[in-house]
């Protein structure tokens, strides 16, 4: 063979390679870093109206500050670009039969059967005392000085650029709060994988109406021919269900995939492969989550009733009336990774848990559903109960009690509770890279006495 010939095959097979790795690897990778800036620009725009400096600012992450955006204010739909390429659309649904922004390379159309859900527009209540409504009680409690923690809180707020709002809650009483220029007590933030502790509750609620069993296998018809048949709810709330998954918001993964390429992020999930036998290894999942949003929406009979669930049995009940959940193509809540809500109502959330389920006696899950969640998985070394994590092992704070839990997002997100010193404390933020919440938690307990 001529050295001509050699050298033809030679870059054929560079060509190929290149060819592959442009389209099998980097334009995936292109796809969801513009897919990531169109979906949040999108949502951070239309559903909680956030300044676009700050908007930017919450961009600063690896290849997504390179992404080149537009927004359409006019059609409510936002593109991103890379270089040029891979465009992706995030689009804002324009009636209130589903709520949000999604990822889609051509125009969401809507089912107009289903009639209006989430309401799109919410309004403080001012003549009731928080946290049933929004007016706030002067009462001096004993043991804590108000002055100090309220300028723990200021100075926290002041010296962290990516704080978006930060309040705290003691005995039910709103007693500090504060927030970032361009956000107040009615701007929906973000909470990131805080979400996925709402399908903790969710599912707390049908197991109190005898819906649902957690110790039963699921019954996912995908899953009967291998031994992914044996994995239970309970499997799956604690994150120890043995399916293969890789969470790496850093490069092309699962989790990257899912919420930025895939049209139904149930059916993605649950194609997910066994690696360990189900019970004996902790493997964080934001596929898992989502399977479990797979598994509430198959206890209803219509998609309308699923669709109404979490503002019926959870939302209207505590008083969430800012939280918008969004969904995916597919109508599928993305309890993974997408709800938007109020400082505000993040710690109505918060407060539910501190009181066993019951919002001002009306019961959402149950105490025993509030112990459970809050017991340790068995291979999470007390790091995780059941889409909740736990401080039982003290190893990410230090500073606050073994019984404390918390809900816990990208980029800083953070609800916590603290059932042993009747307090939540809540964090909401943009992409916080510094910032040490210990050290925060620390100083605002040396504001109370015990």
């Amino acid at each position: 063979m001529s050295g001509k010939k050699i050298l033809i095959i030679v870059l054929a097979v560079v060509l190929i390679i290149v060819y592959f790795v442009f389209s099998a690897i980097l334009i995936p990778m292109m796809k969801v870093a513009t897919g990531y800036a169109a979906k949040y620009v999108c949502s951070a725009t239309f559903v909680s109206g956030l300044d676009e400096n700050i908007i930017i600012s919450d961009l600063d992450l690896t290849m997504v500050n390179k992404v080149k955006y537009t927004i359409n204010h006019e059609e409510k739909y936002v593109e991103g670009t890379l270089f040029g390429m891979a465009k992706q659309i995030a689009w804002f649904r324009k009636t209130d039969q589903a709520c949000g922004c999604i990822v889609a390379e051509n125009k969401i159309t809507y089912d107009q059967s289903l009639k209006s859900i989430p309401n799109q527009t919410f309004h403080p209540v001012d003549t009731l005392y928080w946290p049933v409504g929004d007016r706030l009680r002067d009462t001096v409690l004993k043991g804590v000085d108000r002055a100090k923690l309220q300028k723990v809180v200021d100075e926290t707020l002041a010296s962290n650029s990516a704080a978006r709002a930060i309040t705290v809650t003691y005995k039910n009483f709103l007693l500090a709060e504060a927030y970032a220029d361009g956000v107040d007590q009615n701007t929906r933030l973000l909470g990131w994988s805080m979400t996925k502790t709402m399908s903790n509750a969710l599912i707390g609620n049908l197991v109190k109406n005898g819906i649902v069993d957690i110790d039963k296998p699921t019954g996912i018809p995908e899953w009967q021919q291998d031994e992914r048949k044996n994995i239970t709810l309970k499997n799956l709330l604690q994150m120890s269900s043995g399916l293969d998954w890789e969470e790496d918001y850093g490069k092309l993964s699962n989790v990257t995939q899912m919420l930025y390429l895939e049209p139904d992020m149930v059916s993605y999930s649950v194609k997910t492969k066994l690696r360990s036998r189900p019970g004996s290894e902790w493997i964080y999942s934001s596929g898992t989550t989502n399977i479990l949003t797979g598994i509430i929406r198959s206890n209803f009979a219509t998609e309308q009733e699923y669709l109404d669930f979490p503002y019926d049995s959870l939302f209207k009940v505590i008083g969430m009336n800012s939280a918008v959940l969004e969904t995916d193509r597919a109508n599928n809540y993305v309890f993974s990774s997408y709800c938007w809500a109020t400082a505000r109502d993040w710690t109505r959330f918060g407060l539910l848990y501190l009181n066993e389920g019951n919002w001002f006696g009306k019961q959402v899950f149950t105490p025993e559903w509030t112990r459970y969640s809050i017991t340790p998985a068995s291979s999470s070394e007390g790091q995780y109960g059941a889409q909740i994590w736990l401080n039982a092992g003290r190893k990410e704070m230090p500073s606050a009690p073994p019984d404390a839990y918390y809900e816990d997002g990208f980029g800083g997100q953070r609800v916590l509770m603290i059932p042993s010193k009747n307090l939540a404390v809540v964090m909401l933020s943009g992409q916080q890279k510094d910032f040490v919440f210990d050290d925060f938690l620390a100083n605002i307990l040396e504001c109370f006495e015990n």
